[in-house]
């Protein structure tokens, strides 16, 4: 191809690559050093600077298919481990039985392919595949990647106690049960496990735009270079419920979670309860037992409550609940625990406004700078009947920098290793608050304001056998 711009089709016999956009090529391109078509194949090297340009949406187009019901294959390292490719890397367009003519759209390259759709049977499972209907699992499975994907409304997956091994491969982005844009579905009753420590971003249960869905009594081990996450909710999905599950996220690297939910550019998670999981996390560092994050609009309306939360890690930067760009949220009466490094807080608040977080019970420990309740950038939350224990040094039991007008009620400060930091430009009401130490306790049932730059630390504020100083 001489330099220029234009669109561009290429066409072998068996497939063919159609942009629909105007590719600008600077330099002289011979395309067979860049891309391959075959039967049932599409490569297209967009590492090389002569590919960059490819590297867009196009239409993809395999003739020849002997298939009944066609689906595509994606290989995003080009290592030949493919996997199913869902919306929105792939879009199906069409398919003709009779001509075997396959026809989807990319948003991007790398290497493609298909294959025949793997549908579990109705009623009785005995392998991984596509589940269109009510399925009780009878057997263990396996997986090299992702393993059953829920493809219909109001439909019940039952794994009877057994097991779910999947990512045998150790590839990027697999899941144990996977479900996209469907309504109505259980998942119940499963042992679902990452049995490879290679590749990133493997998820226990994915559900991605679901609505009124269940995930109930599972038990999730995930494990992974970074990025495990037991369960994940995302991209408008509403009305759902995660409740009574063991969530184990392992790995070598960072960034393990028992549940996520968040937002990207279409839009957040909203009104999803999380209630009476068992939650423990572990890896270098960056652990969250629940993490809630927005995206172009706050996350809301959720309710996290009954949890049973451990987050630990070699490195630092470990939180039981992590709260960012959210409102309107209900975090209560959760059991947290903290460790690590340093800066291990029990619930984090970054851009979070509007939230009741009440009777929670945290334990934050480490090295230093450990916070039981860090509000940052946080306005307008009521926080009420919270017992906050911290160890290490610089460790505050509450810790408040750029946030206001929020309420802590009756909070009890059972022996941090410092009591409450504020930095300048906050102002914040404490009322009937517990100071309590290893020799006694102060409770001051009044309201005090802490405005401004202000440390109360155990020296401004110390209680000994038979005595209180407060300087």
């Amino acid at each position: 191809i001489p330099t220029g711009s234009g669109s561009l089709f290429i066409n072998e016999t068996n497939s063919s690559v159609q942009y629909l956009q105007s590719l600008n090529f600077t330099i002289l391109t011979n395309l067979s050093e860049i891309v391959n078509l075959s039967f049932s194949l599409i490569f297209v090297n967009t590492t090389d600077v002569r590919g960059n340009q490819m590297n867009r949406s196009a239409i993809l187009t395999f003739s020849g298919l002997a298939f009944t019901d066609p689906r595509p294959l994606v290989d995003f390292e080009d290592d030949s481990t493919f996997e199913v490719c869902n919306a929105p890397q792939c879009n199906e367009i069409s398919y003709n039985s009779t001509t075997g003519i396959f026809v989807f759209n990319v948003s991007s390259f790398t290497t493609y392919s298909s294959q025949e759709t793997s549908t579990v049977p109705i009623g009785n499972a005995t392998s991984c595949g596509l589940v269109t209907s009510d399925v009780t699992m009878m057997v263990p499975v396996f997986a090299n990647a992702t393993c059953y994907t829920l493809n219909a409304s109001n439909i019940v997956l039952d794994c009877a106690g057994l097991s779910i091994f999947y990512d045998r491969n150790g590839s990027d982005n697999s899941y144990g049960v996977e479900a996209n844009y469907v309504k109505n579905i259980t998942v119940k009753n499963c042992n679902i496990q990452d049995i490879n420590a290679s590749g990133t971003n493997g998820v226990g249960i994915n559900f991605v735009g679901v609505n009124d869905s269940l995930a109930f009594m599972n038990t999730v081990i995930t494990n992974g270079t970074s990025g495990n996450y037991g369960i994940e909710v995302s991209s408008l999905s509403v009305n759902n419920r995660i409740e009574n599950n063991n969530l184990y996220s392992y790995g070598p690297g960072s960034l393990s979670c028992g549940v996520f939910l968040f937002g990207d550019s279409l839009g957040s998670a909203t009104n999803t309860t999380v209630k009476n999981n068992i939650i423990r996390t572990n890896g270098t560092g960056s652990n969250i037992g629940i993490r809630l994050a927005g995206a172009i609009t706050s996350l809301q309306n959720s309710t996290i409550v009954d949890n049973n939360i451990i987050t630990d890690g070699s490195g630092g930067s470990n939180y039981g609940i992590s709260l960012v760009t959210i409102m309107s949220n209900n975090i209560s009466s959760n059991v947290i625990s903290t460790g690590g490094s340093t800066n291990n807080y029990g619930i984090n608040s970054v851009d979070g406004n509007l939230n009741t977080i009440s009777s929670n019970t945290i334990t934050s420990s480490g090295t230093s700078n450990n916070y039981g309740i860090r509000l940052a950038t946080s306005s307008l939350n009521e926080l009420d009947g919270n017992n906050v224990t911290t160890s290490g040094s610089s460790s505050y039991a509450v810790y408040i920098s750029l946030s206001d007008d929020s309420v802590f009620n009756n909070t009890v400060l059972s022996d941090p290793s410092e009591w409450i930091f504020s930095a300048s430009g906050t102002a914040n009401n404490f009322t009937n608050t517990t100071f309590r130490a290893v020799n006694g306790s102060l409770r001051y049932p009044g309201l005090f304001q802490v405005t401004g730059a202000q440390d109360v630390n155990k020296t401004r504020l110390n209680i000994i056998l038979n005595g209180v100083y407060l300087i």
